[in-house]
C-alpha cells in the first residue's frame, strides 16, 4: 500500500517511554529520539513509485493536523502531470523526514522538466514551523514572481537535521532565503551547487524585507558549504546577509567550506553595518572552520561598510586558536579584492 496513516493513541507517559526504550536499538525512522519522544499523534508513511508521489505529498501535507510526522521512502518527483508539481505549502507545526540517517528520502522539484513552471520545494509561511531530517532536497526553481530561494523559502522557522539542499535557483538564495521573518537552524547539513541566478547568495539569502523583524540562522553539528555560486556582479556565494536585524550563530559547530577560487568563493557577505543596525555573529562554544580536503582554514567574510560597533559576540575568545581569528574579514570597496580586516579578541573589526 502506497500511502498509510497510522494512528498513535496517547497512553500514559510510563508506557509510552517504555516503549520507546524497547524499541531504540532498531529505530525504524529516526535517530532522534528526543524528538521522536514528542507526542505525535499522527504519523503519515509515503512510499514513492512513480506515479503522482509529488502530488501525494501535497495532499498529505494539506490534510495532516499540526504535529504530523510524515515519514518519505524513496524519490518524489514532480512532474508535468496534473496536479504533480507546484511549491509545498507549510503554515503549521510538521516534521518530514526520510526513514533512517542515511537518508531514504528525496524530493526532486525537477525543474529541468518543468521549464517555465519550475518552483521551488518548500514555502514555509509565517507561522510554520518545519523540521525536515535525512532528506536531499534538489533541482528547485523560485518562481519568478517571487524569486527568493529556489529550494526553501522561509518566513517561519525552519529546523534542518542531516539535509542536503543541491542544485536549487534563485534570484536571491538559490539554496534557501530566509525572508522579512523567522529563523532557521542547520544541523549536519549540506549546501551545495545553488545558484543566484542574476543576484546575491547562491547558497542561503537573509533579508528583512524592510520589516525590520529579527532574522537568525544558526549552524549546530558539521555543515557543508560547497560550489555555491553568485551572480557575476554579485557576492555572498555562500551566505549573504540584508535583514538589519539579522544575527547568524555558530553553536559548537565545524564548517567545511571549498576554498579554492577567488576571494568571494564561499563567503558570507554582510551588507553593511549601518549606524541603526543590529547585524551580528555569535559564537558559542568552539568553532571549526576547514577546507574541503580536512585542512584548517579560515571562514571568509566580507562586509561593505562598518563602523565601530561589535559585530563578533559569544565565545569570542574560546579555543586554540581563539574563535575571532577563525574568519577571514574583507572590506569590500569599489576597487576589488576587499581591503584586510580582522576582529579583535573584542568582537570589533578592525584594519
Amino acid at each position: 500500500m502506497k500511502y498509510s496513516s497510522t494512528k498513535i493513541q496517547i497512553i500514559p507517559v510510563c508506557i509510552f517511554a517504555a516503549a520507546v526504550v524497547l524499541c531504540a536499538a532498531c529505530k525504524p525512522f529516526t535517530d532522534d529520539l528526543d524528538r521522536f519522544l514528542h507526542f505525535w499523534t499522527n504519523i503519515t508513511i509515503l512510499h514513492a513509485d512513480g506515479s503522482n508521489d509529488w502530488k501525494e505529498l501535497k495532499d498529505a501535507v494539506a490534510a495532516a493536523p499540526n504535529d504530523t510526522m510524515i515519514i518519505l521512502i524513496g524519490e518524489f518527483k514532480a512532474t508535468t502531470d496534473s496536479g504533480n508539481n507546484g511549491s509545498i505549502v507549510i503554515t503549521k507545526n510538521l516534521t518530514i523526514q526520510g526513514k533512517n540517517s542515511g537518508g531514504g528520502g528525496t524530493l526532486n522539484a525537477n525543474r529541468a522538466m518543468l521549464g517555465t513552471s519550475a518552483h521551488r520545494i518548500f514555502i514555509v509561511g509565517k507561522g510554520g514551523d518545519l523540521t525536515l531530517n535525512n532528506l536531499t532536497l534538489k533541482n528547485g526553481k523560485a518562481e519568478t514572481s517571487f524569486s527568493y530561494g529556489g529550494g526553501i523559502v522561509c518566513g517561519g522557522n525552519l529546523t534542518m537535521r542531516n539535509v542536503t539542499v543541491t542544485d536549487c535557483q534563485a534570484v536571491f538564495g538559490g539554496g534557501i532565503s530566509l525572508f522579512r521573518q523567522g529563523h532557521i537552524k542547520l544541523t549536519g547539513c549540506t549546501i551545495s551547487a545553488n545558484t543566484a541566478a542574476t543576484g546575491n547568495g547562491g547558497g542561503i539569502y537573509i533579508d528583512d524585507g524592510g520589516s525590520n523583524e529579527y532574522l537568525t540562522v544558526e549552524f549546530s553539528g558539521h555543515t557543508v558549504i560547497d560550489n555555491n555560486n553568485a551572480a557575476a556582479s554579485h557576492t555572498g556565494n555562500g551566505l549573504y546577509v540584508q535583514g538589519k536585524n539579522a544575527q547568524l550563530i555558530f553553536n559548537n559547530c565545524s564548517v567545511s567550506i571549498n576554498a579554492v577560487g577567488s576571494p568571494h568563493q564561499q563567503d558570507i557577505c554582510i551588507n553593511g553595518q549601518g549606524s541603526d543596525d543590529q547585524k551580528k555573529m555569535t559564537v558559542y562554544g568552539i568553532l571549526t572552520v576547514k577546507d574541503l580536503n580536512g585542512s584548517d582554514t579560515q571562514l571568509p567574510v566580507n562586509i561593505y561598510s562598518y563602523n565601530n560597533k561589535q559585530l563578533l559576540f559569544g565565545d569570542i575568545t574560546k579555543g586554540t586558536p581563539p574563535n575571532h581569528t577563525k574568519f577571514k574579514v574583507g572590506h569590500i570597496t569599489s576597487s576589488p579584492p576587499p581591503v584586510p580586516l580582522h576582529f579583535n579578541a573584542s568582537g570589533y573589526l578592525v584594519p
